[in-house]
């Protein structure tokens, strides 16, 4: 599901970019970089030192593409999902409270994190604290944070109907 998600983001981009509105209705050219490839051998590294988990649709998107910087406009960095380089660097300087915990990916005031038992991803503010738990994998998140065009959705306070009697 990860490499459709990418292609699909892919056939989107001229030159790296994409022009995304707003939710003021102003445009924007939105920029992209894409790491090169982690290899099955580096994967196996990684795990066999760090004895970390990582979840099927995060190591398919590290088999494509090795960190990424997503919708990144103007002075605003966008999202970045870290490398395995970068895991490693967090495992290596980790708490020993937190050892099956890992930030995946990082925006200006959100980092989200894995927890090696859970599929599912959780947002934590740059202070560390917990601000909320994702009922979905990675591919998905991917996925929402692109069809928002890397707006934080996950904010987004949707009007529940209020039920009529």
């Amino acid at each position: 599901m990860t490499t459709k998600i990418l292609k699909g983001l892919k056939k989107r981009l001229n030159n790296n970019s994409l022009v995304i509105p707003d939710v003021y209705g102003n445009w924007h050219v939105a920029r992209f970089s894409f790491h090169p490839p982690t290899t099955t051998d580096q994967l196996r590294a990684f795990y066999d030192q760090y004895k970390f988990m990582l979840h099927s649709d995060y190591i398919e998107f590290l088999k494509i593409h090795n960190g990424a910087r997503l919708f990144s406009v103007g002075t605003d960095s966008g999202i970045e999902i870290f490398s395995l380089e970068q895991l490693a660097e967090q495992l290596e300087t980790s708490s020993p409270h937190h050892p099956h915990h890992l930030t995946i990916a990082r925006s200006q005031s959100t980092r989200f994190c894995i927890r090696e038992t859970a599929a599912g991803l959780y947002l934590a503010g740059n202070t560390g604290w917990v601000n909320a738990y994702l009922q979905i994998n990675f591919a998905q998140w991917l996925g929402h944070l692109i069809i928002a065009n890397g707006f934080d959705y996950w904010n987004w306070k949707i009007a529940q109907p209020t039920p009529t009697q």
